[in-house]
């Protein structure tokens, strides 16, 4: 019998020193959470998850300490016989159909997007580039959540700001109305 927890992640390279990025296989009920705070493992989230259509399985992105690297990895054991005891009968077929041959590739490809939307807002706060479909508010907004909030933070308000209509008014490419501007994106809640 296959060992537990050996086809329900991959590791991946990280940019960071001292850190490893995994993704990794959960359902939709996050069996994987309580694992992690019995054994003290801490993963950082900094992408969100992908749930995979028509299933009850979602792939997480995160990433942890070069230390916690190997109890990240026993969870995983625990995370597969708990998800088999919750009655996830086809939880170890999925994980190898979800993160086979072009699952990792895709997943990496919506990294790198979100990776450049945000990169795009880090520069506009950093007064680097201008965007003229900002309003003054969303501009101010931008730069005080860049200011308020900590690189992982403001990645993750980044998306939600990205999401909350600035894309769409980008694809357009027309400049932003002024009194729009508060119904476009939410601001830090600080």
């Amino acid at each position: 019998m296959a060992e537990y927890g050996t086809a329900n992640f991959i590791r991946t390279d990280s940019w960071r020193p001292g850190w490893v990025r995994y993704m990794y296989v959960d359902v939709e009920e996050y069996l994987a959470d309580s694992i992690f705070e019995t054994y003290g493992v801490n993963p950082k989230y900094a992408n969100g998850e992908y749930f995979y259509p028509g299933t009850p399985y979602v792939l997480a992105e995160c990433r942890v300490r070069a230390a916690e690297a190997a109890q990240f990895e026993e969870c995983m054991g625990m995370l597969e016989r708990k998800a088999l005891l919750k009655g996830y009968a086809d939880y170890p077929a999925m994980c190898k159909e979800i993160l086979g041959f072009g699952a990792e590739e895709e997943a990496m490809d919506a990294y790198e997007r979100s990776s450049r939307q945000t990169d795009h807002l880090r520069a506009i706060a950093e007064g680097d580039i201008e965007d003229p479909t900002l309003t003054h508010a969303q501009e101010a907004r931008i730069k005080e959540a860049y200011r308020t909030y900590d690189e992982y933070e403001f990645d993750i308000w980044a998306k939600g700001f990205y999401a909350g209509g600035y894309a769409t008014q980008r694809a357009k490419a027309q400049p932003a109305d002024e009194d729009e501007a508060d119904a476009v994106e939410d601001g830090p809640s600080r």
